[in-house]
């Protein structure tokens, strides 16, 4: 696969960049706040 051959090869990095951020903020949100979730269910 040559990237001088695919369509905006730079435009498809970056967006694959921004979704693995933002599934990267999304992810460390919920592990963050999941004892919260367990302590608030739990009591």
């Amino acid at each position: 696969m040559n990237s001088e051959t695919a369509p905006a090869p730079d435009r498809g990095r970056l967006k694959m960049a921004d979704i693995a951020r933002m599934a990267g903020v999304s992810i460390s949100t919920v592990s963050r706040d999941l004892p919260l979730i367990f302590s608030s269910t739990r009591s």
